[in-house]
């Protein structure tokens, strides 16, 4: 599959933004992604840095999961452009 290649801030902007979509918890965000050495089984070239929220009307047992889906959906669509 190929990915849209877009740059360290352009990933972070779009994957906030997928998180900002989640009900009933508030501020969820990533500090930022990294690149990796090459690609994970699924030809995706980078992983998250830290995830940041706090939980609204929800628990982590809930939150998981969709952070992790939202994550993964980006990863088969985007990776990072080259410096």
């Amino acid at each position: 599959m190929n990915r849209q290649l877009v740059t360290r801030e352009e990933l972070k902007s779009i994957i906030n933004e997928g998180f900002s979509k989640i009900p009933d918890v508030e501020g969820v965000h990533i500090s930022g992604v990294s690149p990796l050495a090459g690609t994970d089984a699924d030809g995706c070239n980078w992983s998250t840095a830290n995830i940041g929220y706090t939980l609204g009307n929800s628990t982590e047992e809930i939150l998981n999961p969709i952070v992790s889906k939202i994550i993964h959906d980006i990863s088969c669509k985007y990776n990072l452009a080259p410096k």
